[in-house]
């Protein structure tokens, strides 16, 4: 499996986790790649850093844990709990969907699916989500 790691150097989530990594001998198994500006973000499709893919599929967002990464690596399970929860709070957690909420006046307009995908962890362990429509 090809795992990726997008981060940026001024994400404390992002340095606790390549530091979590490091510590557990994990970190050779992951591509690092800093996005250094929002254009290159735009570019890798990432909502928020860290970003980690798994075979081009989005499985992690912030907030992520270095163990829950780790897990995720080891191909285990993460329990996320609520499925739109953790959606929710990788909405709540990325600036960019932040904004593009607060501008359009509803979650819908961030209901990408690979937000979605990203928020609740591995395909194995994610409910696909469906924002409902404005109201």
């Amino acid at each position: 499996m090809a795992f990726r790691l997008y981060f940026h150097q001024s994400c404390a989530t992002s340095r606790e986790v390549i530091l979590g990594l490091s510590r557990r001998g994990l970190l050779e198994r992951v591509e690092l790649i800093p996005l250094d500006s929002g254009i290159e973000s735009l570019r890798a499709g990432a909502w928020s850093v860290p970003w980690i893919v798994i075979d081009g599929m989005p499985v992690a967002t912030d907030p992520v844990t270095a163990d829950e990464v780790a897990e995720i690596i080891s191909g285990g399970k993460v329990d996320v709990g609520d499925p739109l929860d953790a959606f929710m709070n990788a909405v709540l957690h990325s600036s960019l969907a932040t904004a593009l909420t607060l501008l359009h006046g509803s979650v819908a307009a961030v209901a990408d699916p690979s937000l979605a995908s990203a928020a609740p962890g591995p395909p194995s362990r994610a409910s696909t989500l469906r924002p409902s429509p404005p109201a």
